[in-house]
């Protein structure tokens, strides 16, 4: 370098005074803050544009946007710090057979719940519960303290269960991108490229699905009624998948058939790795750091 910045990208030059956390820290504040910059320009994008970040990111066009998962990192970071429970978090009674958990809540369940079959992994996880149980037990009669029990078991759980689902979010991506470049067969996109698409509808959908949430949370809080809250959640869904359907076709830049396609392997994929891998996972990183 001949002056104060890179002739070939534009880097400025490094001196000593860029170590100091007061540089970090400005360089921070600027970003956050600058309306204009990329956080918050991507961000814009991300919400009201869908497909723009996809088709600019594939077609080369990089240096304005921030990187797709440096903005699915942020969504995720809004979305682990959110104070109320999101759709993604799933507590020991949302993960367990219905009579566990009639046993976890010591008689305050509901009888409907004793009819609940569990989820797909019941039948692989139960044993691994059984024996998470039994140490813990184990454990405190050789403290002299009491039985543990389900009831402790689902307290330890749920306190460490909202970060834990929010931390596993990423293994929806690479299975979901994955499903994406099935339904786009034939379109010559390398497997990255459907990579970039998921970060950036999985990033939505945290934000979405985060919002949606705190909404009707707060309206439930204040009696709002019932077909106004149904109406909310017939209205959110349709949004999800017009903005996914644009997303695709904008991105993509593909017709009607295609779109259709690749809104379902987003959409219909999500669900599916949610309820198979997604759960399961979850439930036993989540069993063992109780």
């Amino acid at each position: 370098m001949s002056g104060a910045y890179c002739g070939a990208c534009g880097q400025q030059r490094f001196v000593e005074s860029d170590r100091r956390f007061g540089h970090l820290a400005a360089r921070f504040f600027g970003a956050v803050t600058d309306l204009d910059g990329r956080v918050w320009g991507s961000l814009r994008a991300l919400l009201l544009r869908p497909g723009v970040l996809e088709r600019d990111y594939l077609a080369g066009r990089r240096r304005r946007w921030l990187p797709p998962i440096t903005l699915f990192l942020l969504a995720n970071l809004v979305y682990f710090m959110a104070p109320l429970r999101a759709d993604f978090d799933l507590s020991f009674i949302d993960q367990v057979p219905g009579h566990i958990a009639v046993e976890a809540l010591g008689g305050d369940a509901p009888e409907a719940l004793a009819r609940f079959p569990g989820q797909l992994h019941t039948v692989a996880t139960t044993r691994l519960l059984e024996g998470v149980l039994a140490r813990r037990d184990a454990r405190r009669r050789e403290q002299g303290g009491g039985v543990y029990g389900l009831p402790g078991l689902r307290r330890d759980y749920d306190a460490v269960a909202g970060d834990v689902s929010k931390a596993l979010l990423v293994v929806h991506v690479p299975m979901v991108a994955l499903l994406l470049m099935a339904a786009m067969a034939g379109s010559r996109r390398y497997y990255a490229e459907h990579v970039v698409v998921a970060l950036h509808f999985l990033a939505f959908l945290m934000l979405a699905t985060l919002a949606f949430g705190q909404l009707t949370r707060w309206l439930q809080q204040h009696d709002a009624p019932g077909p106004l809250l149904l109406a909310l959640s017939v209205g959110f869904l349709v949004a999800v998948i017009v903005w996914t359907g644009r997303q695709v076709a904008r991105g993509y830049a593909v017709g009607i058939t295609r779109t259709v396609a690749g809104t379902v392997a987003l959409l219909g994929g999500t669900l599916l790795v949610n309820v198979t891998v997604y759960r399961a996972l979850q439930f036993v990183v989540t069993l063992l750091l109780a």
